[in-house]
């Protein structure tokens, strides 16, 4: 697989990610309590486990450094000069 992202939006992807799981964080500790957690018709659970599925794509990507819709879409933020090192 050949890396498509630069350092810079590897290191954006990363810190958005990071970011996005301490939000979920405090959506989990302030707004959600232990019933709402696995109850699977409660509003919160699935607003929780929709916002944990995106911080995982993001860090899951950045640390990767691969993303397929930038494959797609022909974009690539690596500069040439690290890509004819590797």
């Amino acid at each position: 697989m050949i890396c498509n992202l630069g350092i810079i939006e590897r290191t954006i992807r990363i810190l958005v990610g990071l970011g996005l799981l301490g939000y979920t964080m405090h959506l989990l500790m302030h707004f959600a309590g232990p019933a709402n957690i696995t109850d699977i018709t409660s509003f919160v659970f699935w607003w929780i486990w929709g916002f944990t599925a995106i911080d995982a794509v993001a860090l899951i990507k950045g640390a990767v450094g691969f993303c397929a819709a930038w494959k797609l879409l022909g974009i690539n933020t690596r500069s040439r000069k690290t890509q004819t090192e590797s």
